[in-house]
C-alpha cells in the first residue's frame, strides 16, 4: 500500500487488507506521512518465511519515503525517520527511534527505548536489545565469507558453524558511536562503549569501554585457497582456486598487533 496522503488513525486503531492480501494493523493516533509504502511483499528469495501482516503501535510516526515490508511488527510511540527501509520479520518495540536512510535487512529484533541514528545498515539476523545508543553511519555484517560462488560457500557453512551467516547481537544499555563497524558473531554486552570509527572484530565485555580501530598496516598475501582438509579441489570454479579471505598466520599477527 502506497500513502499518497498523510494520514492519522486519531483515537481508533485499524485494520487493513490490501489487495495482494497483506493485513495492516495500525494503532491509535499512528501518523503516517505521504510516500511511504507499507505491506511491501514483492520478495524474491525471503531469507526466512513471514507472515503477510504488518503491526503498528499507538502513536507512531512513520516519515515519508520509508517502506515498510510485509512481517514487520513496530511497537508503541516509535520515530521513523525520512527513507528508513525495515525489510521482512524486523521487529522494533517501543519508544525507538530509526534515523533517516536506514536500512534493516530484516530477521532482526530491535529493543525498546532505544536510538539508531541516520544512514546506519542494520544486517540480517542480528538483535539489539533495550535502551541502546547508536551513532550515525553504523555499519553491521553477518556473513565471514567473502565470494560470489555461493554454492561452494554453502558447503563450507555445512561443514564449520563458524562460517554461518549470524549478525552481532548488541545487548541493553549499549553507547555506539558513529562510523562503527560490527563483524559477524561479535556479541557486544550490556553497557559497553565502543568509541567512533572503531571496527568491532571480537566479543567485548559488560562495561568495557572499547576505542580506536583494528586498522594497521600488515604485509603478505592476505588470501590463502580453502585448506584441503575441507575437501575440496582447489581447481574448481573455472580453475581460479578459491579464495575466501583465509588470513595467514603472519597476517593475523599483524593485525592482533594493531588492536
Amino acid at each position: 500500500m502506497i500513502i499518497n496522503k498523510a494520514f492519522s488513525t486519531d483515537d481508533e486503531p485499524k485494520s487493513l487488507k490490501i489487495d495482494s492480501g497483506v493485513t495492516i494493523n495500525i494503532g491509535s493516533n499512528v501518523v503516517v506521512e505521504p510516500g511511504v509504502v507499507i505491506g511491501y511483499d514483492s520478495i524474491q528469495k525471503p531469507r526466512e518465511p513471514y507472515k503477510s501482516v504488518v503491526n503498528i503501535g499507538d502513536n507512531t510516526i512513520i516519515r515519508s519515503g520509508s517502506i515498510i515490508y510485509v512481517g514487520v511488527t513496530i511497537g508503541n510511540n516509535c520515530m521513523i525517520n525520512h527513507n528508513v527501509i525495515l525489510r521482512e520479520n524486523t521487529v522494533i518495540g517501543d519508544y525507538t527511534t530509526i534515523g533517516d536512510f536506514t536500512k534493516c535487512e530484516g530477521n532482526t529484533v530491535i529493543g525498546s527505548h532505544t536510538s539508531i541514528w541516520t544512514h546506519s545498515h542494520l544486517t540480517a539476523f542480528m538483535t539489539i536489545g533495550d535502551h541502546v545508543f547508536i551513532g550515525p553511519m553504523f555499519l553491521t555484517l553477518n556473513d565471514p565469507l567473502m565470494g560470489y560462488h555461493r554454492s561452494v560457500i554453502q558447503n563450507l557453512r555445512e561443514v564449520d558453524s563458524k562460517f554461518d551467516i549470524c549478525g552481532p547481537r548488541i545487548d541493553d544499555g549499549v553507547r555506539i558511536g558513529g562510523g562503527v563497524i560490527v563483524m559477524p558473531h561479535v556479541a557486544i554486552e550490556s553497557n559497553a562503549v565502543i568509541g567512533a570509527g572503531a571496527v568491532v572484530t571480537k566479543d567485548v565485555e559488560a562495561g568495557d569501554i572499547i576505542v580506536s580501530s583494528v586498522a594497521g598496516q600488515v604485509r603478505g598475501n592476505v588470501y590463502q585457497t580453502v585448506p584441503e582438509d575441507y575437501g575440496f579441489n582447489n581447481t574448481d570454479c573455472h580453475g581460479v582456486g578459491r579464495h575466501f579471505g583465509f588470513i595467514e598466520p603472519d597476517i593475523q599477527d599483524g593485525l592482533e598487533d594493531a588492536e
